[in-house]
């Protein structure tokens, strides 16, 4: 299993936001048609059970940060329909929605909240890679029971910097 995430550099942001994750979307779709029979898009468990020794190579399409919502939440349905199934509100830097890991303080905005409820709903799965210490613990309060990971971090306990994670968390 490959997860392809979705980055949009701040270079690009705002105003091209949205069009650099939809080209990159269009990228993952046009790899998975070149080559079939080799990889398959996870978009469900059932997805992920074809998935094995000698079997395609599962890609699951990801977005890492979701600045490319701008203060809407709707765009959440549309990149669920293209096949998005794991989702970060933030790389490192505070957005409308969370704080990230280089954030002193905060957590989720209200609009963040919404976020989280509607990516709850749809059945993406929440990556706490990026998170502020506040965010990290709200996602898991009102996301409870919901799929959530940090799909890559450290020990802060081994080497201490805001992206590694503290042993509770």
């Amino acid at each position: 299993l490959q997860v392809c995430p979705v980055y949009v550099d701040v270079t690009v942001q705002p105003e091209g936001s949205l069009r650099e994750a939809l080209a990159q979307v269009a990228s993952f779709h046009r790899a998975l048609r070149e080559t079939p029979g080799r990889t398959i898009q996870v978009r469900t468990a059932e997805d992920v059970e074809r998935l094995g020794a000698g079997g395609p190579v599962g890609l699951l399409l990801s977005l890492e940060g979701v600045e490319q919502f701008g203060v809407e939440t709707w765009p959440a349905e549309v990149f669920h329909e293209l096949g998005v199934r794991m989702a970060s509100l933030t790389w490192n830097r505070r957005n409308a929605f969370a704080d990230g890991a280089a954030e002193d303080g905060g957590g989720l905005s209200r609009l963040g909240r919404e976020l989280v409820d509607r990516l709850v709903e749809l059945g993406i799965v929440l990556d706490l890679a990026h998170a502020s210490p506040g965010t990290f613990t709200e996602v898991l309060a009102r996301a409870a029971g919901a799929p959530v990971l940090c799909s890559h971090g450290g020990c802060r306990a081994v080497h201490d910097t805001p992206r590694n994670l503290t042993d509770d968390q």
